[in-house]
């Protein structure tokens, strides 16, 4: 038996492991400041500081979603970049249009919104 395989069978390679799943698990155009939470280990604090550094250090861009507020769906129905300009008044959720649910449109300043991140695969430079 090797060395690795003798560290791989250890707390060290099930830390790895753990580390490696939730890297798989995270969509890279929807990373929440939980995920960098649970990840490195740390408070949420810290974990939005770190997501703002990597927005200015061109890692991460910063999005916001409007969440619909329908008890049957929760989606997010549009989202924007923080860089974007908001211009609507009211936002359509497609998903409860097409269940027909009673209430599809809502004002955009009476729904609950998320921030999240996504990679910036272009790098540093992208735009």
């Amino acid at each position: 038996m090797g060395l690795l395989e003798i560290i791989d069978r250890t707390w060290v390679g099930t830390f790895v492991r753990r580390k490696a799943d939730l890297i798989l698990e995270t969509d890279p155009d929807k990373i929440y400041v939980e995920n960098i939470r649970s990840f490195f280990g740390v408070t949420n604090r810290m974990a939005k500081a770190m997501c703002e550094f990597a927005v200015k250090a061109g890692h991460f861009t910063k999005h916001i979603g409007f969440i619909c507020p329908n008890v049957n769906c929760k989606k997010i129905i549009i989202e924007f970049s923080f860089k974007e300009v908001l211009e609507m008044d009211e936002v359509e959720c497609l998903n409860c249009l097409l269940r027909e649910e009673q209430n599809s449109k809502w004002d955009i300043l009476d729904i609950e919104k998320i921030e999240f991140y996504r990679l910036n695969k272009g790098g540093k430079n992208a735009s």
